[in-house]
């Protein structure tokens, strides 16, 4: 091969035995290794061909036979790359393999070291799937984006009725909002005709009563996934008179089914929390205002039996043996700590107010207007408020601020000015 050292031990350079070594199997494979592994050319290939043969360990490592004609190659993608293939490979399928050529010491056997698989004309259905994306766009599909009801009462799920996803929106559903009522209805979300029975079960729930519809599946391969790049599902999203979420389980890369979906969710659970995300927060703030309606009812009720506790108290003391009366006040006593514990802050409240209404009244006080100096005159137990009352020689007594005077009018005289 050009460019590499094929000089093997006991050859000279012209391949010509100097002296007739004799190599081990495991010698001569380590030079064929060693001869591969440094060849240019080898350690960063990519070879076209037709899966024959797939299988996957139970390690998580898979081994493919490639072949092309009457040829075939051994490929090998082991645990950590394979759970990371741009695509999971099938019999059948025409694809392009990447990676490097080694010899397995095992079977004496070249084989290429797999690490990535892309279908056999992968670019060009990127390129038909953008130019999909691009009509759409230009048509509006991807402009209707409503907001999803804050408080959904029954969500249509449109998924494989015995997939992952159904199984992870029932459990979410029952945790967050289990009230909310779900309808499924089952779709097919992967091979032919997938893409057709997902649009037919989105027309479907238009004729329910569903808040919001979510739709999609709990994730695979870009080929599991790819009926969600379907002008069918996306213009059955658009007509949708119902809000929509895409769930097709993938976290990093869009779909057409995305971009044409009210909300995307990278998860069917995901998918679940969005809508449900509000519904929760509301049923919080109610239950947190019920809980202080069931606070301030508890606190009356309290309130009420500690009066008539104390009333009961009184009846006790006076009619009850010594032994009964012990055993009625430690209940008493029990009650008691509970009924402060509540009263308490009620009766806070009160001494404050009381405070407050006492220095009304203190202020209102006549014994506090008399200390200012004025008095109060009365003449036989009447109060006098107009001189016309009184003739001379009555006898009247003053009250003052401090002390009481007992006197005798001697003269009358009326204020002209009223």
């Amino acid at each position: 091969m050009p460019g590499t050292d094929m000089t093997f031990p006991g050859l000279d350079s012209f391949g010509v035995p100097d002296e007739q070594p004799v190599l081990t199997v495991t010698q001569l494979t380590a030079v064929v290794r060693s001869a591969v592994e440094s060849a240019r050319g080898l350690s960063n290939v990519a070879v076209a061909g037709e899966i024959s043969a797939c299988t996957r360990s139970a390690k998580g490592h898979i081994y493919i036979t490639l072949k092309d004609g009457t040829d075939v190659l051994s490929v090998v993608a082991f645990a950590r790359t394979a759970a990371q293939l741009t695509h999971q490979p099938r019999i059948n399928e025409q694809v392009v393999c990447y990676g490097s050529v080694s010899v397995y010491g095992g079977q004496g056997r070249y084989q290429l070291y797999c690490t990535d698989i892309t279908l056999q004309g992968a670019g060009t259905q990127a390129a038909a799937l953008e130019a999909l994306r691009k009509r759409l766009e230009q048509e509006g599909l991807f402009n209707q984006h409503r907001p999803v009801p804050a408080m959904p009462k029954t969500i249509a799920v449109v998924t494989s009725p015995t997939g992952a996803a159904i199984t992870d929106i029932k459990n979410v559903l029952a945790r967050r909002c289990p009230l909310v009522k779900m309808l499924l209805i089952p779709a097919l979300v992967q091979g032919a005709g997938a893409d057709v029975s997902v649009a037919e079960g989105i027309r479907r729930a238009q004729s329910t009563n569903a808040d919001v519809i979510i739709f999609g599946r709990g994730g695979g391969s870009a080929e599991d996934l790819s009926c969600f790049n379907s002008e069918v599902i996306a213009r059955a999203v658009y007509a949708s008179r119902i809000p929509t979420i895409s769930a097709v389980g993938h976290e990093r890369d869009y779909s057409i089914c995305d971009y044409a979906a009210d909300l995307r969710a990278p998860t069917p659970s995901a998918a679940v929390e969005l809508a449900t995300s509000k519904t929760s927060e509301m049923l919080c703030d109610e239950l947190d205002d019920r809980l202080a309606l069931i606070s301030t009812n508890l606190r009356h009720i309290l309130r009420d039996r500690g009066n008539r506790l104390d009333s009961r108290m009184s009846l006790i003391t006076a009619l009850s043996p010594a032994a009964r009366l012990r055993t009625a006040l430690q209940r008493l006593e029990t009650v008691e700590k509970q009924i402060k514990v509540s009263v308490h802050a009620r009766l806070d409240t009160l001494d404050r107010a009381v405070t407050a209404r006492a220095g009304v009244i203190s202020a209102l006080n006549p014994l506090a207007v008399l200390s200012r100096g004025y008095s109060v005159t009365s003449s036989g137990g009447r109060i006098i408020s107009d001189a016309q009352q009184l003739t001379p020689g009555d006898s009247i007594n003053v009250r003052l601020g401090s002390g009481e005077i007992t006197a005798t009018v001697t003269s009358v005289s009326s204020d002209q000015n009223g």
